[in-house]
């Protein structure tokens, strides 16, 4: 790749094949921690995965050093991760650190970095995930429970990710895995069912406090490519040099594919996702807590009626997933009647 250049939207992959074989998409994140870590320009990474402790389903961050380490921990979580508190814990490490972390995450991070000049100057590097909304530890053992798989022998959760479907494996503690459709579990959080509560109000999707922002690249040229692509997104000095220097020495297949277009093709997704207005109402409507924060925010946005039908769906079914009985109605009904809820919720966003 000739020129890469700030704020725009590139398109690749990782040229490791075994990096590929276990990521969620193309392998960019675990292909630029990776590459970091054989020139040595850190010493380690923060990274998360989906365990199971105590027989609950939950995710760790940690700090690894190796490269066989960054595989085991490559793919997708779609759970909280507890990013910031691992980050704090640099204080008493010695060496450069990269971190992975979600959009909100980062904002905190940032924060943590300003204030405190000893972590600071330890961060080399914050490759942020593309999101749109994530899902409390609970979503994960109510949802094994109706599939009637046993949390206690659970020892990871990967995430392996397509246009319409993908893979949930589950690695046992002795060592066999179960797989399930990515697909059928997704409806529920399409739905709404065990959103994070910080989430509801979100409205930052592409990471852009980060100097990488990833995520996935579901146009028509993609979807159906022999090898999986990512958007990346390099924000800053460090995130231009370091795809830059991985392009010239072949270690990521990267071409351009402009922001513009991708904004042309999610242009739906984005107003959807970026109009609070909409929110708030559908949230007055189903008795979900509002502020003024909120209010004043939103002042001069368009109300779209789809989208408010969508949203107060969705908040619906967030209120009803918070309490025990309400869980317990959500699981036991037919997950026909859940992928109805939530490719509804979809195609009302889409208008």
């Amino acid at each position: 790749m000739k020129k890469i250049t700030v704020n725009e939207l590139y398109v690749g992959y990782s040229s490791n094949e075994n990096i590929r074989k276990n990521s969620s998409s193309g392998g960019v994140v675990t292909g630029v921690l990776t590459y970091m870590l054989t020139e040595k320009i850190i010493d380690g990474a923060i990274v998360s995965k989906i365990i199971s402790k105590d027989n609950k389903v939950s995710a760790i961050s940690e700090l690894v050093s190796s490269t066989e380490e960054l595989i085991e921990f490559a793919g997708s979580s779609y759970i909280d991760t507890p990013v910031l508190s691992t980050v704090k814990r640099l204080d008493a490490y010695d060496g450069k650190v990269a971190v992975v972390a979600l959009p909100c995450q980062i904002r905190a991070i940032r924060k943590l970095l300003n204030n405190n000049k000893k972590i600071n100057k330890k961060v080399v590097i914050i490759i942020g995930l593309f999101c749109r909304g994530n899902v409390t530890n609970r979503f994960y053992d109510d949802y094994f429970v109706k599939g009637k798989i046993d949390t206690g022998s659970i020892s990871k959760i990967k995430i392996k990710r397509g246009y319409l479907d993908g893979k949930v494996i589950i690695k046992k503690t002795n060592e066999n895995h179960e797989e399930l459709s990515f697909k059928k579990m997704n409806f529920y959080r399409i739905a709404g069912i065990h959103a994070k509560t910080l989430c509801l109000w979100c409205h930052e999707h592409l990471a852009n406090e980060a100097d990488i922002s990833v995520g996935d690249i579901f146009t028509p040229e993609y979807r159906k490519h022999e090898i999986k692509h990512s958007s990346i997104i390099p924000r800053s000095k460090i995130g231009v040099e370091i795809l830059k220097s991985m392009s010239d020495k072949n270690a990521t297949v990267i071409k351009y594919f402009g922001l513009a277009n991708y904004i042309k093709y999610f242009r739906k997704i984005e107003n959807f996702g970026s109009n609070l207005k909409n929110r708030y109402i559908a949230a007055k409507l189903t008795g979900l807590k509002n502020n003024r924060r909120i209010k004043q925010k939103c002042k001069s946005q368009s109300i779209n009626v789809f989208h408010i039908i969508s949203w107060s769906l969705f908040f619906l079914n967030y209120r009803i997933s918070k309490t025990k009985y309400g869980r317990c109605f959500l699981y036991k009904m037919p997950s026909f009647f859940i992928k109805a809820n939530a490719v509804f919720i979809k195609i009302l966003s889409r208008f």
